[in-house]
């Protein structure tokens, strides 16, 4: 029986109602910019408005796509650009959408590997390598044995356990805690004001942006990618972020890679197979149009 394996970018989060990189960049720059909007109130208590809006001019001046990137160089921004990335992380996790019509790519697959086939339970036969610092794939899987198989919390948390996720660069916190899990198994859950500091904070702790901070990929990770058929969805295919996977690409003799392409050129489509170091025969790529759903419907069998 196959088994699938699915590298997650921030373009698989964004039509759950994440900001994609780009996104979380202007966010950022704009309400500090501004002196408005929750991120700038919650981290004024913290830092002065001079701080702030300095950090917004030198990271939009910095041209750099992302403020993982601008961090890296720029270390002395460091906690303020971990608590601007969980705040907003934590913000669109509480409001996020997890029924997107026409760009639910999770639920596509749920629906031809899961289903309702109650065997997949105890062998799910998916896991997760996600960049992403949010929530979104354990919510949505354990809302959907949940649901599927009339299951209380305790069952489907017991099938959720044995899927295998792996966040390469950490995430906004224990997905257990109630102060940083901003989903209840049924509900949305909202901060009160008191609490949204103390989660910011403790959000912030396990966000992992310097390159010291972000340890090589375990091998037991990297074995993840044996035997399996491999989507990468949402995937920017950032030079560091491949290195990071430490895949030696030659090991796999039968493998076929399928890539989401939202947005890219065939120029960049080369030179990103140039960067993974895999023959351009070994991976496909979609369509520039199609987002990770609609590739899929394309190229998921």
């Amino acid at each position: 029986m196959k088994e699938y394996l699915f590298v997650l970018g921030a373009g698989a989060s964004q039509p759950y109602g994440y900001p994609t990189g780009q996104q979380l960049k202007w966010n950022i720059i704009n309400d500090f910019s501004n002196s408005t909007g929750p991120t700038y109130d919650l981290l004024r208590s913290e830092f002065s408005a001079e701080v702030l809006k300095g950090f917004a001019a030198s990271f939009k001046a910095s041209k750099l796509d992302s403020i993982d990137a601008f961090l890296r160089m720029n270390t002395d921004y460091e906690l303020i650009g971990k608590k601007a990335i969980a705040a907003n992380i934590l913000q669109a996790q509480s409001t996020s959408n997890l029924d997107p019509a026409g760009k639910d790519w999770f639920g596509y697959i749920y629906n031809r590997l899961i289903g309702t086939d109650e065997s997949r339970l105890s062998d799910p036969r998916i896991s997760f390598i996600t960049y992403n610092y949010d929530h979104s794939i354990e919510v949505q899987l354990i809302n959907a044995f949940k649901h599927s198989f009339n299951l209380n919390d305790t069952e489907a948390k017991k099938s959720f356990v044995k899927i295998k996720i792996h966040h390469v660069y950490g995430d906004i916190g224990d997905f257990s805690s109630p102060l940083n899990h901003v989903h209840k198994i049924n509900e949305h859950f909202h901060f009160e004001n008191n609490t949204r500091a103390r989660a910011i904070e403790e959000a912030a702790k396990s966000i992992k942006v310097m390159y010291g901070q972000r340890d090589e990929v375990p091998e037991d990770v990297r074995e993840m990618f044996f035997g399996k058929e491999i989507y990468f969805l949402g995937f920017g295919f950032d030079k560091l972020n491949i290195q990071r996977l430490g895949i030696d690409w030659k090991r796999f003799e039968r493998v076929i890679v399928k890539a989401s392409g939202f947005g890219l050129t065939n120029a960049e489509k080369a030179s990103h197979i140039q960067s993974m170091g895999i023959h351009a025969n070994k991976i496909v790529f979609g369509h520039q149009t199609h987002d990770c759903y609609h590739f899929l419907r394309e190229h998921f069998v």
